[in-house]
C-alpha cells in the first residue's frame, strides 16, 4: 500500500522538461524594425512540432528547433508564453488591451474576416496594448495543454472568453516580406488586410514561444518506477 502511495506521489511529480525556446528564423522581437511590414493581422497559425528543425523556403531553418531530440517521444507540450513584434507602421494598431487566444480550426474568408472560431482552447493570462512603435509584445499562458503535430491558430481576442467571430481583434505586427527564403513553413498568417488569406506561408510574423514538453506516459512511468527502486536500494 505504501508503495503505491509513493508511486502516485513520484508520478504527480516526475518533471516536465526544461522549457523550449522557439525563436523564429527571422529577424528578433525586440529593438528595431528588421522590416516594416504592419497589417492590420489577425493572427498566426503554428504547428507544433516534436523534433528537428523547421522546414522554410530554402530547406530548412538554423538554429530553429522545435522539440529536442530528447523530447521526441512527446505528444504533447504545456504551453506557455508567445512574444510578437510590433511594426514600426502606425497601420493596422489597436490599442486597446487584447487577450491572445488559440483556436483549433479557426477560419478566414479571402478578405481576411473571420468566419469560424473553431474550437476555442484558451486564452491568455495577461492583456497586451500595443502603443508603441517596434514594442515587443508577450502573452503569458498557463501551462495550456497542446498536440504535438497539430495546428494552432494565435488571434488577437477582446475578451478571455470569446463566442463570436467579432470578438476577433487585430493589430500590427512586424512581418517578413514575401518571396524570401527564411519562411517558416509551418507558420501562415490567420487573415488579415483584403488581400490576405487563410493559407499565406510566404508572410512570417517574428515571434518567440516556449513551452514544456509532457513526457510520453510510459516514459513517465518508467521514470516513477526507477525512482521507487532507487528509494527501495537506499533503505
Amino acid at each position: 500500500m505504501k508503495s503505491r502511495a509513493i508511486l502516485a506521489v513520484l508520478l504527480a511529480t516526475v518533471p516536465l522538461h526544461a522549457a523550449t525556446l522557439i525563436t523564429s528564423s527571422y529577424g528578433t522581437v525586440s529593438g528595431a524594425d528588421d522590416n516594416n511590414q504592419a497589417g492590420p493581422i489577425r493572427g498566426v497559425s503554428y504547428k507544433i512540432l516534436t523534433t528537428g528543425t523547421y522546414t522554410n523556403n530554402a530547406g530548412t531553418a538554423p538554429n530553429v528547433h522545435a522539440l529536442s531530440a530528447t523530447d521526441g517521444t512527446a505528444t504533447g507540450i504545456e504551453f506557455q508564453s508567445l512574444t510578437w513584434q510590433r511594426s514600426g507602421s502606425t497601420t493596422g494598431v489597436n490599442s486597446s488591451p487584447l487577450y491572445l487566444g488559440i483556436f483549433s480550426g479557426l477560419t478566414v474568408d479571402a478578405s481576411g474576416n473571420v468566419t469560424s472560431l473553431g474550437s476555442f482552447v484558451a486564452a491568455s493570462t495577461n492583456t497586451v496594448s500595443a502603443t508603441t512603435a517596434n514594442q515587443s509584445m508577450t502573452w503569458s499562458f498557463n501551462n495550456v495543454p497542446l498536440t504535438v503535430g497539430a495546428t494552432y491558430q494565435f488571434v488577437f481576442i477582446t475578451t478571455n472568453t470569446p463566442t463570436l467571430t467579432t470578438d476577433v481583434s487585430f493589430n500590427a505586427l512586424e512581418l517578413n516580406v514575401p518571396g524570401g527564403t527564411a519562411n517558416l513553413a509551418e507558420t501562415e498568417l490567420v487573415g488579415g488586410n483584403a488581400s490576405s488569406v487563410t493559407n499565406r506561408a510566404n508572410w512570417e510574423p517574428v515571434f518567440s514561444m516556449t513551452y514544456n514538453a509532457v513526457p510520453e506516459p510510459a516514459a513517465a512511468l518508467l521514470g516513477g518506477l526507477g525512482l521507487i527502486l532507487l528509494a527501495r536500494r537506499r533503505r
